[in-house]
């Protein structure tokens, strides 16, 4: 094979490599739960600022783990962690 086809080839094995996932950053979130999807499952919560990322504000939010859904409620007061992934724009709460 020559030069130039073995770099095509390193080339081509190089973009079907899947990228590294993305850094996950933790905040705190403190606020009331307004209302649940269940279809979703998301909660929507009027939150606090959360230091860092937002401010204060009424969103929702999905709830991935199965235990931490079941604990909430309408008119909850929660604490919990908000997980999100800049790069992909992806967030959930948990614990």
């Amino acid at each position: 094979m020559t030069g130039l086809r073995w770099i095509a080839l390193l080339m081509a094995m190089l973009s079907s490599c899947s990228k590294p996932p993305t850094p996950v950053v933790e905040y705190r979130l403190t606020g009331v739960v307004v209302e649940l999807d269940t279809t979703h499952r998301t909660a929507l919560i009027a939150h606090q600022e959360i230091k860092g990322w937002m401010e204060a504000m009424t969103m929702e939010f999905p709830v991935r783990n199965a235990s931490d859904w079941k604990k909430l409620r309408p008119g909850l007061r929660i604490q919990a962690k908000v997980f999100h992934q800049p790069e992909d724009l992806k967030y959930w709460i948990a614990d």
